[in-house]
């Protein structure tokens, strides 16, 4: 993929402190500030020709949402995820992604399916991985909407900023290995928009279960059964990406 203008830019009117947030976002999940770089006021007010205000401002905001953490001495970084973090985050996103694809199956509406339709096409056109996965988290965010579940969906937005950061990086090492994240992500949303189009909720649900237990095998873990996270029974596995892989 090349590297062309970044995804969802600020819209229009939105405030200086929106849009500096907005930018360090996709720097962050791009991999353009990788993790553990610092993001402190006066450099990255200069580099981005702000005041600190903003920069502040936009860091508290990133700090809410999982992507930078405060250091002993109050200094910002960007958030590094360890082994147990994506572990723990899978068994978080899990059982919301399920409660959600059972739901939208029986109440979605055309225009949801609609919106749906809208996201696959622009993943399908995106030019850059950052950006496919922007798409891909918007469009698990649409089947959110549509399972009409405020309480499901409050779950989701006070995870979706470590689950960016958590997704980013696993499609950066599976771009590495396959080349087809585009693709795959496409593929993969047209089969779970088809279940959802045909309110077959039972298989709605085992789709996305599927489809996350995929990510076990591009995780950073090794996940043993003495782990307090591991499903009864389940073997050790370990993630070591050979070049021979492929996408479901």
């Amino acid at each position: 993929m090349e590297a062309p203008p970044p995804a969802h830019p600020s819209p229009a009117g939105a405030t200086l402190a929106e849009t500096v947030t907005n930018r360090l976002r996709r720097e962050i999940l791009s991999g353009e500030l990788p993790p553990g770089a610092p993001v402190t006021e006066i450099p990255t007010a200069a580099r981005l020709g702000v005041s600190r205000v903003p920069v502040r401002e936009a860091i508290l905001v990133l700090e809410q949402e999982g992507l930078l953490v405060f250091g002993p001495r109050g200094r910002a970084s960007v958030r590094s995820l360890s082994p147990g973090d994506h572990l723990e985050i899978y068994h978080a996103r899990l059982p919301l992604e399920k409660a959600a694809a059972r739901l939208a199956a029986k109440r979605r509406t055309v225009d949801d399916l609609a919106a749906m339709q809208a996201n696959i096409d622009a993943t399908r056109q995106a030019r850059t991985l950052a950006e496919v996965s922007m798409l891909d988290l918007d469009f698990h965010e649409l089947v959110f909407q549509a399972a009409r579940s405020p309480w499901l969906f409050r779950l989701w937005r006070l995870l979706r900023g470590e689950l960016a950061l958590w997704l980013t990086e696993l499609h950066r090492e599976q771009q590495s290995i396959t080349h087809r994240v585009r693709e795959s992500t496409s593929d993969t949303h047209e089969e779970y928009m088809a279940l959802l189009r045909s309110r077959n909720a039972g298989a709605a649900e085992r789709h996305i279960e599927t489809r996350i237990r995929f990510w076990l095998e591009w995780m950073p873990v090794e996940v043993a059964d003495t782990s307090p996270f591991s499903e009864p029974g389940s073997p050790a596995k370990k993630a070591v990406h050979p070049p021979s892989r492929s996408l479901p």
